[in-house]
This record gives C-alpha cells, sequence and structure tokens, in this order.
C-alpha cells in the first residue's frame, strides 16, 4: 500500500508539472494557437509613443545607407517634386525599441515602390544598422518592460492583389542583433466583413461536413458579383471545406434570419476546395485563411 501510494504522489507531481511548463511556454503549439491579431482595437498612434529628437533623424538621412537607398531616392525628388527629404523626417519615428538607453529610429513611409513600408533602424556604436524590413502597415506593438516584444502588421497588398495578410512577429533579443520572427500569418479578401467586437478567446473547431461553404460575409449570397482582381465571381463564396477541416472562431454574427456566423481562421495546412485565396509570394510561410462559416454543422474542439 505505501507503494502504491508513493507512486500516486509521483504521478500526481509529474501531471501538475506539465501543466505548468505548458503555461508558461513549454507547448509551443498550444501558446501559438492563442495569439490574436487585434481585430476592431485602435490602431497605433505615433504620438503617444514616439520621442523627440531631430539630430538623431538628421544623422541617419546624411548616413545614406545602401540598404535604404531606394527609400532616400523616394523622397529626394528632383523630378516631380511629390516628396522631399523633410517628408522622410516626418516619417521616421525614434523609439528605443530594444530599451537599451539609446534612442533607435522606426520608419513608416515610401519604399521607392508600390507598397509602403516599414523599418527597424537599431542605433549602435557603430552607426546605423537596419534591422527589420517589411511592407505595408504597423496596426499596433506589444510591449516586455518598454521593449517592443511584438510587432502587430497589415499588407492589404497593391496593384490588383485582393488578399490582405495579416501578420504578427515576436522581437527576440537574446542575441547580438534583434531577431524578428513571424509566429502568426492570416489571409483574408480586402472586401470581408469584419465585425467591431470579437471573442475574448478563440473557438477551436472542426467541420463536420464536406462542401462546407467559407464566405466572404457573414450571410448567404449566391446572387452577387464579385470582382477580384479584374475578374467576376458569382455569389460570396470563397472556398468549400471539406469534413474534418479544423479552425478557430473568433467573432460571431446574425444574420436577418437569426442564423449565427463565424468569422474564423482556417488551419493553414487545411485545403480548401475551390479555393479563391493566394499566398503571399514573398513569405516562406503558409497563411491561415479567413472568412465567414455557419456556426451550425461545426464540433467545438477543447
Amino acid at each position: 500500500m505505501k507503494n502504491l501510494a508513493f507512486v500516486l504522489i509521483i504521478a500526481l507531481f509529474a501531471c501538475n508539472h506539465k501543466d505548468k511548463n505548458e503555461g508558461t511556454g513549454g507547448n509551443t503549439s498550444r501558446n501559438q494557437n492563442a495569439l490574436m491579431f487585434p481585430f476592431g482595437k485602435d490602431t497605433l498612434v505615433w504620438k503617444k509613443i514616439e520621442k523627440q529628437n531631430d539630430t538623431l533623424k538628421d544623422k541617419f538621412i546624411k548616413s545614406r545607407l545602401k540598404e535604404f537607398e531606394n527609400e532616400y531616392n523616394a523622397y529626394n525628388d528632383t523630378d516631380l517634386h511629390l516628396h522631399s527629404l523633410s517628408d522622410l523626417k516626418k516619417d521616421l519615428h525614434v523609439y528605443d525599441f530594444n530599451n537599451d538607453g539609446k534612442d533607435d529610429l522606426i520608419f513608416s513611409g515610401l519604399s521607392g515602390g508600390e507598397p509602403k513600408e516599414i523599418a527597424f533602424i537599431l542605433n549602435t556604436s557603430k552607426g546605423f544598422k537596419i534591422v527589420f524590413k517589411d511592407v505595408q502597415e504597423i496596426q499596433n506593438f506589444g510591449f516586455d518592460h518598454h521593449k517592443i516584444s511584438s510587432i502587430y502588421m497589415y499588407d492589404d497588398g497593391c496593384c490588383a492583389d485582393y488578399i490582405g495578410f495579416n501578420k504578427i512577429y515576436h522581437v527576440d533579443y537574446s542575441q547580438e542583433l534583434p531577431q524578428f520572427n513571424l509566429v502568426y500569418l492570416t489571409a483574408n479578401f480586402n472586401q470581408c466583413h469584419f465585425p467591431k467586437s470579437y471573442f475574448d478567446k478563440p473557438i477551436n473547431f472542426e467541420v463536420n461536413n464536406n462542401s462546407y461553404k467559407i464566405r466572404n460575409e457573414p450571410l448567404i449570397n449566391d446572387t452577387i458579383t464579385m470582382y477580384l482582381g479584374g475578374e467576376a465571381y458569382k455569389g460570396n463564396t470563397i472556398g468549400l471545406l471539406s469534413k474534418g477541416t479544423k479552425g478557430r472562431a473568433i467573432a460571431s454574427e446574425k444574420d436577418s434570419t437569426g442564423r449565427t456566423w463565424w468569422l474564423v481562421e482556417i488551419d493553414p495546412q487545411a485545403k480548401i476546395g475551390k479555393s479563391l485565396f493566394y499566398e503571399d509570394e514573398g513569405i516562406k510561410r503558409v497563411s491561415g485563411k479567413m472568412g465567414w462559416i455557419s456556426s451550425r454543422f461545426v464540433k467545438v474542439l477543447n
């Protein structure tokens, strides 16, 4: 009996120890599944976080970094005079993002091409170092003891693109230079309906039926015409989900008939039939697909 009691105590301790590790990062997939993009929340207001340091901005502009030459030329516009170096100065934001006591720069402006650009510019003892670049706009930041620990970005595409990409980067400061790791990527149609409120926590689910339609808005409309990339498509269906397809719901709305719809993020590896989605060619990662499904024929997962 003593041996049996001892075994039970050890087993109980092991279970409790495992739960503690999972809650603090021991289970990577579980933690990443809990990531939520700040849909519906206020976007970044630079004035609330940036500092004033015109000397640092002028120093960077005069440095003429080679890896920033396209951007510099976009502002040094001597032909059309649409932009100037004073505009570049406005698009440089001062913030000590690695919290080392030295002001750094975050650029949000012209790329020299069609999309807008974001760049993190580290101020080091050896000069300026661009440690991160991506396109389009920052939605917001996450902070950890004044360090920027997360970046929430949205890329709405350019030209004839009709898919936008939502990204979360985590910033790792454990090495000499900060590392920016893409930990979340979802895709949505630019015409997709987004609600005003969202769940505090996502609801994981599995589809019960084959050919389950995922739509661009929370209603059944098979008669409208959507124009995507210059081509016409009938109805608001954007793909067909197979039985067993997994995903998570992040918001809900009811239509005029009382049907409850979920705004969902389908697992990145799921295969979607007759899909109108495409991937970002510049990202070596498959995106989770966003859209609306009826909540009737799904199974909620723990």
